[in-house]
């Protein structure tokens, strides 16, 4: 609770010296790069997981499959390299000679908060996308596994764990981080459809708690890109080819706006329309 009491305080105080010697605080303008970054994931996303059925069924060898992910992981980060060069610069800001105090006093409250803290606790998955650094990204692991460890209590803390270890494929541990942080995911559209894909590649299908995640999800965010493509699969596992076309055309539309390719997708509406008009 101390540590509560003092961040506030630093706050507090930050933004009091802000107040006085600022005129202006630069806006962010980059919601809409975000945007873009969360679609390309979801497409990176629903490669790795036809791969990875390609691999559970026995289609690719071990060796292809590894060539083809290390691929899509390259891929993924020239797409994420090239969303970060579009990113619009803050405006500057005019500031007032109490400028000076601001620049001497903030470093040493920073430095006084982050001695008492610790280090920030660094997203191994979402820095992966942006470095892709794969020893950087298992480095990070571990050391959240050890801050985890130490306090099992932090929900955010075991929700980038589960996503770390639904990057690395060990998808029983990702369920077990997942469950752990559910007080904090139950009302997120987007992590109860990563929980619900990792649930449903365990066990090697949907049938069951996966979608009755994949329901939840779509209860909060019908629109959600991430619920749509996994509830798309669903359908066509099962077989269910009018909602695997109903949930998957919205996908393709949004990624095709975005200048993706979206051949696989278009590949897999084919299938499902062929296999309905027959």
């Amino acid at each position: 609770m101390i540590y509560i009491y003092m961040v506030v305080l630093v706050g507090i105080v930050v933004g009091v010296l802000c107040f006085y010697a600022l005129r202006s605080i630069a806006k962010n303008q980059n919601e809409e790069i975000d945007t873009q970054r969360q679609k390309r994931y979801a497409l990176h996303k629903q490669a790795v997981t036809e791969l990875d059925q390609m691999l559970a069924r026995a289609e690719i060898q071990q060796e292809h499959y590894e060539e083809e992910l290390e691929q899509l992981n390259r891929r993924l980060v020239d797409e994420m390299d090239s969303s970060h060069a579009k990113l619009v610069p803050a405006t500057r800001t005019q500031t007032k000679p109490k400028f000076v105090l601001v620049i001497l006093v903030i470093p040493v409250l920073v430095a006084a908060l982050y001695v008492v803290l610790g280090q920030p606790v660094i997203d191994p998955a979402r820095d992966l996308r942006e470095t892709g650094d794969v020893k950087q990204f298992l480095d990070q692991i571990q050391s959240l596994e050890q801050k985890v460890a130490a306090d099992p209590t932090n929900l955010q803390q075991q929700l980038m764990l589960a996503r770390s270890y639904r990057v690395m494929g060990r998808y029983a541990d990702s369920i077990i981080a997942y469950g752990k942080s559910w007080d904090i995911i139950q009302d997120n559209a987007s992590e109860l459809a990563l929980f619900a894909e990792v649930l449903a590649l365990e066990r090697g299908g949907f049938e069951g708690k996966p979608d009755e995640l994949l329901a939840q999800a779509q209860s909060l965010d019908p629109s959600n890109l991430d619920v749509l493509m996994l509830v798309g699969q669903s359908a066509l596992q099962k077989g269910n080819y009018a909602l695997a076309i109903e949930s998957l055309q919205p996908v393709q539309n949004a990624l095709e706006e975005e200048g993706e390719d979206t051949q696989w997708l278009q590949l897999q509406l084919e299938a499902a329309r062929n296999a309905l008009a027959n």
